[in-house]
């Protein structure tokens, strides 16, 4: 799945005419006044300053090449890949992430572990690997689609989507402007198993 540009959704969120109808409605007002809603402004209120710029802003520079999703029939392991502006964008999320798991875990065993694969800093959190290629940001549940990946990134090859003939011709379907587009080889994710 694809969604090339996740800034665009976000403004249509912020922007839409159902919004300010939606703050008019009791339950909300009441609910914006709850501690759990003063929890999560304070979190947005870290992030932001981890970040240094407002939380859509955020949100538009971590994701401003797309956000991509995959599953893998073979290791039966998702991932998500988030195109940032920069490296430093990464850097700056990785810090605000952290903070932020760090704090939900007072008291206990730091849940962030930290390892290194073919030179390059990965982490994990309740077994969910995060990595940094470049300024893309690597998500994954299976340590296998990690090291597939990073692989791929790193020396290229031929055990690509791009390369199978189903996918070329999915994507010549493509429209030319879309929010999200999603492509699926059942016929692997049967042979797999996993169907």
């Amino acid at each position: 799945t694809e969604i090339p540009e996740p800034q665009k959704l976000i403004e249509l969120l912020l922007e839409h005419p159902l919004r300010s109808k939606i703050e008019k409605v009791d339950a909300y007002r009441k609910a914006i006044k709850s501690p759990d809603f003063l929890k999560f402004q304070l979190g947005v209120g870290l992030f932001e300053g981890n970040m240094g710029m407002p939380w859509n802003e955020a949100l538009s520079a971590i994701a401003a090449g797309g956000i991509y999703f995959a599953f893998d029939a073979k290791s039966q392991g998702a991932a998500v890949l988030i195109k940032a502006k920069d490296l430093d964008t990464l850097i700056n999320l990785r810090k605000a992430v952290f903070q932020a798991v760090q704090v939900a875990s007072q008291g206990k065993p730091d849940p962030i572990k930290k390892g290194e694969y073919r030179g390059l800093t990965a982490y994990e959190i309740n077994n969910v690997k995060i990595s940094a290629l470049d300024s893309w940001l690597l998500i994954t549940n299976k340590d296998d689609l990690a090291k597939r990946i990073i692989d791929q990134h790193l020396d290229g090859g031929t055990e690509s989507l791009v390369n199978q003939k189903q996918f070329i011709a999915a994507v010549a379907t493509k429209p030319e402007a879309f929010t999200a587009w999603s492509y699926t080889d059942i016929a692997t994710i049967r042979d797999a198993g996993a169907m």
